[in-house]
């Protein structure tokens, strides 16, 4: 039995399947005006059949420039002429604004026509300029980027890199591509290339090295921040590594000049605190030291008197305590440069509220309550002894320097609630409270106690940053500062310090 033979294909089978494929043709006479066109011809090029042989060839129909309908023109008589196939890219002007990309063939036929075959392919052409112009914009970027990006061989050859810290240097990416790192960069910039090169290659993993320091070279005093991240190749074994450096120079001597600003401030508020003090303690001082003058001189006189053991005594006395409280003042104001540890903050809130008392006025009590004598809890002393003396003196101001004072240390506290903390971990606190009579403030002036340069004094006094440095200080070791008005009138202000190093 003979296999029957598959029928051949005719033009309409053809001409079915380009147009399902979206792809047009059309027949047009030797001058290029159209005799035939597919409905998708009609469709992508919106061109009809000629009715006259007056009409303008297809190639003239659109909305092209002169210049471009001219070169197609000349185009079309070139093509005509050698009687060959073409092929190519047609720029299909529908309107201004809408253009077209026609991927075409041109076949000329025995009997002077010729066969046009056409293929939308806007979409891919728009594509790959996008391409070119993401790739033209990617390396314009990469050359104006404010850091150095350098690409490594993992022999720390170099195979890409842009400018910027080569310019540093007196030399370009011409003169480093394909060069080792330690050759062409010099040692000085090993910081920032060949160690880290080594380090991700001997890895496999990816390196952020922090500010780095630059001790030599032309970069020299400079601080750069570095990464290093690790390219691997199918099998995953490190073929190269790409290492990014942003120079952080100016940010860390602004973070150096902000250290040396708070530590001014810092001082100063300790300075003006001790000022409000400087009137009572020359008075303590006065009362203490006049005495002693005064037996001093009575033994100068007679110092044969049955009394000079006792006014001996009494002289010793007089100047033991003046030099007491001349010592606890000066703890308070000297500059302390310790890191925060672990204190007795027992020992050092006595301390303070001693000299608090050595300095007030007869109008002026406190009153200490803690449970217990060894209070251990991690803060900066002098910074703590500066908090504490800051509070009480806001609040003996608050109180006109008349009535009583209130202190109290309590031990094993949760955070506070209404204080956001730095270190959220941190659970358990030592809180001091420093409790006045006075008149308290309203929700208004309490939102902004803790704001820089607000203060409720008056303009000659004050600068309004001695509770914005508290809570600064306190932050610092990881506690927090906070402050409520209770019912019976006054204010609280209460100081978190945390019970253990934060982690």
């Amino acid at each position: 039995m003979t296999k029957a033979s598959p029928s051949p294909l005719n033009a309409e089978d053809i001409i079915r399947a380009f147009e399902s494929a979206q792809v047009g043709h059309a027949v047009t006479d030797s001058d290029g005006r159209l005799k035939y066109c597919s409905q998708v011809f009609k469709d992508q090029t919106q061109l009809k059949e000629a009715r006259s042989k007056k009409e303008d060839p297809w190639f003239l129909q659109d909305h092209a420039p002169s210049p471009l309908q001219k070169s197609r023109q000349s185009l079309w008589r070139t093509f005509i002429g050698r009687n060959q196939v073409w092929q190519g890219v047609v720029r299909w002007h529908l309107s201004e604004n809408n253009i077209r990309f026609f991927e075409g063939t041109s076949i000329p036929l025995p009997n002077g026509d010729v066969i046009l075959v056409i293929n939308d392919r806007t979409e891919r052409i728009e594509a790959k300029r996008v391409l070119r112009n993401m790739d033209k914009i990617q390396q314009e970027v990469l050359v104006d980027l404010p850091l150095s990006v350098m690409l490594f061989t993992k022999n720390s050859e170099i195979v890409l890199t842009n400018d910027y810290i080569l310019k540093h240097i007196g030399k370009s990416a011409h003169d480093v591509i394909n060069t080792k790192a330690q050759d062409s960069l010099g040692k000085g910039l090993s910081a920032l290339s060949y160690d880290v090169v080594k380090k991700v290659v001997k890895t496999g993993e990816s390196i952020d090295s922090g500010i780095v320091n630059i001790k030599k070279g032309p970069l020299a005093g400079q601080h750069w921040l570095v990464f290093g991240r690790p390219l691997h190749s199918r099998k995953y074994n490190v073929n190269g590594v790409l290492v990014i450096s942003i120079d952080r120079t100016d940010s860390v001597k602004l973070n150096e000049e902000r250290v040396r600003f708070a530590e001014a401030v810092h001082q100063s508020q300790k300075i003006e605190a001790l000022n409000d003090f400087a009137g009572s303690l020359a008075h303590e001082l006065s009362n203490l030291l006049h005495p002693v003058a005064a037996y001093a001189r009575l033994l100068a006189k007679t110092p044969d008197d049955q009394k000079r053991a006792e006014y001996a005594s009494k002289i010793n006395k007089g100047t033991m305590a003046a030099g007491d409280i001349l010592k606890r003042t000066l703890t308070m104001a000297r500059t302390d440069k310790n890191e925060a540890k672990h204190c007795n903050i027992y020992d050092i809130t006595h301390e303070t509220i001693t000299t608090a008392k050595d300095l007030a006025p007869a109008s002026l009590s406190y009153d200490f309550h803690s449970s217990q004598t060894e209070v251990i809890g991690f803060a900066q002393e002098g910074e703590l002894r500066q908090v504490l003396l800051n509070l009480l003196n806001n609040a003996a101001e608050a109180m006109a320097y008349r009535g009583r004072i209130k202190i109290k240390i309590e031990t094993n506290q949760p955070e506070p609630a209404s204080v956001k903390l730095r270190n959220p971990q941190q659970t358990r606190f030592i809180k001091i409270s420093v409790i006045d009579q006075g008149p308290g403030f309203s929700s208004k002036i309490k939102s902004r106690l803790f704001d820089p340069f607000f203060t409720t004094k008056p303009g000659d006094r004050g600068t309004g940053l001695g509770l914005p440095v508290v809570k600064g200080l306190v932050t610092g070791w990881g506690g927090a500062v906070s402050v409520d008005t209770p019912d019976g009138g006054g204010a609280a202000f209460h100081v978190w310090i945390p019970e253990n190093m934060p982690s």
